[in-house]
């Protein structure tokens, strides 16, 4: 690469190195590009460099990192955010290092900059009463309610992501036993799913009072489009503002994701094999699935006192003040000595 134009480097790394050598998936692309247009925003307000006029010299460490406390102090970006962020910047420099190894000490130094996140909380999912409260929402009386059932309850059981239910077509389905859809993922990784009864039941009402053909997208809105990530969103919050008037402890936050999140979490409880678990939520690795491994400690306890053998006979530690007998017998023998 010999231009030295910025906005040339960034157009050949967003829209050729990732969909074409990296393989990413668009809605990383389009991650990545949000972060440089942030990145352009704070370089124009803050440090008075226009996107035409911003170079490879401009990006440095200190840049990087004034540019995440921007994100942080004011614009209000969580950790989560601001990690998410410095990783694309990262990504880049990366995709630079071999075509500009003369700046192979910057690059270096920009890699250092690190993001401080507070200790991981807990997955956020729904306990199952709360996932049977929001699946029993809907009212399957109307068309509506019977794809929104449809929707919510397979994004449960496949523990799909939300771009793989919006991406669905009926042909992805089989619907005969045993029940499968396929999705595609992460990378355009193309995977089969298995389902449950119940929800093959209630895909196969749906699809039939809907009229769909094989070639119909699965899930669609009033406009006959397809779901958006902002629709299913919507459908959720609908739903578990309901859920809330019978359910008061209901959580408050909730958010797409946190329905794999919840079979996921209701698999490891059962006491399925992390293994099982993984291949159901198709991370290529299992150290994404040791997130899930943080039972509750309820459950935890349980299932250390189920599991406890029991090593020692009750009376090995007992008092022997506490025998009654014996301390009358020795009552009666100082009485007498006396």
């Amino acid at each position: 690469m010999t231009s030295d134009n910025f906005s040339y480097i960034l157009s050949t790394f967003l829209n050729k190195f990732l969909p074409g050598k990296r393989n990413l998936s668009t809605n990383t692309i389009f991650a990545y590009t949000c972060t440089f247009g942030r990145l352009f925003s704070f370089s124009k307000e803050i440090k008075g460099i226009t996107e035409e006029k911003f170079s490879l010299d401009d990006l440095n460490d200190d840049f990087v990192f004034d540019f995440i406390t921007w994100l942080k102090e004011s614009c209000g970006a969580s950790p989560a955010t601001q990690k998410q962020r410095l990783a694309a910047i990262h990504a880049f420099v990366r995709f630079l290092m071999p075509r500009y190894p003369a700046r192979m000490f910057e690059w270096q130094k920009i890699l250092e900059v690190k993001v401080k996140c507070p200790t991981q909380s807990n997955v956020g999912y729904l306990s199952r009463e709360a996932m049977e409260k929001l699946l029993s929402m809907p009212d399957t009386s109307t068309a509506d309610g019977m794809r929104d059932l449809a929707l919510l309850g397979l994004m449960y059981d496949g523990a799909l992501r939300v771009q793989e239910v919006c991406d669905a077509m009926v042909e992805d389905v089989r619907l005969s036993k045993p029940g499968i859809i396929r999705v595609t993922g992460k990378g355009g990784k193309t995977a089969i799913v298995e389902l449950v009864d119940s929800t093959i039941h209630v895909l196969s009402a749906y699809i039939k009072i809907a009229k769909k053909t094989s070639d119909d997208v699965l899930f669609t809105n009033h406009q006959g489009m397809k779901f958006t990530r902002a629709g299913i969103a919507y459908l959720l919050h609908k739903y578990a503002e309901m859920a809330r008037k019978s359910m008061p402890n209901f959580p408050e936050r909730i958010f797409p994701h946190m329905l794999r999140h919840s079979k996921a979490m209701h698999l490891m409880n059962g006491g399925v094999n992390i293994i099982y678990i993984r291949d159901h939520l198709r991370h290529s690795q299992l150290a994404t699935t040791q997130i899930y491994a943080k039972a509750d400690t309820q459950i935890k306890s349980e299932i250390i006192r189920k599991t406890g053998l029991h090593i020692a006979s009750d009376d090995l530690m007992k008092d022997w003040r506490d025998d009654k007998s014996l301390m009358s017998e020795l009552r009666s023998i100082c009485g007498k000595k006396n």
